[in-house]
């Protein structure tokens, strides 16, 4: 019997140690599996994540686009206010010189030379146009065959003539507005659009 008792002991011993050795198979299968599918799970997640970063790079690179591009705008629309106000202060100040400059007798010589340039041009029989106060400046000081006119559109001062074919526009409200584009481009307050 003692005989039988350790057959059934070795038996049950080696049914044991073969469970055992399965159990310890299906545990190293499973953490196996188990760390596969925890690799898989952090891939797909790793990638959701790099896809959800740089979809945020993306978005804050566009915005910050937006925002710099309409910073740059407003920044060119200040400046160019500023360059028209500046063009305009200075025009002003050129209009004012100009209106103290036609109350000097270098201003009466100076309408009687364009006059004569004029009448010169535009031979016998041209009418002169001037302003209101500058037609006793030119009394008795043109050619014959020469009559003048009061213009209202003159402003500032100088002389427009005209013939049958032609007229000129000698006025300093015609100078001064042909100094304008020059000014722009010359004046260093160029602003890149």
């Amino acid at each position: 019997m003692i005989e039988s008792d350790v057959r059934a002991q070795r038996f049950v011993q080696s049914i044991r140690e073969d469970g055992e050795r399965r159990c310890k198979a299906i545990e190293a299968e499973t953490e196996r599996l188990l760390s596969e599918e925890m690799e898989q799970a952090r891939s797909v997640e790793e990638k959701k994540a790099e896809r959800m970063i740089r979809f945020e790079q993306e978005r804050m690179e566009a915005e910050f686009n937006r925002t710099l591009s309409a910073q740059g705008a407003q920044a060119r629309a200040s400046l160019a206010q500023k360059r028209m106000e500046l063009t305009d202060q200075v025009f002003s100040d050129v209009r004012e010189a100009l209106a103290a400059y036609t109350k000097t007798e270098a201003y009466a010589q100076w309408l009687i030379q364009s006059a004569t340039r004029l009448c010169d041009r535009l031979g016998a029989g041209c009418v002169l146009y001037a302003r209101e106060q500058d037609m006793k400046l030119l009394q008795g000081k043109l050619p014959a065959g020469v009559s003048v006119s009061a213009d209202a559109a003159i402003v500032l001062g100088g002389l427009k003539a005209q013939n049958a074919q032609i007229s000129a526009d000698d006025t300093l409200d015609s100078r001064l507005a042909a100094q304008k584009d020059w000014f722009l481009e010359n004046s260093g307050l160029s602003v890149a659009l």
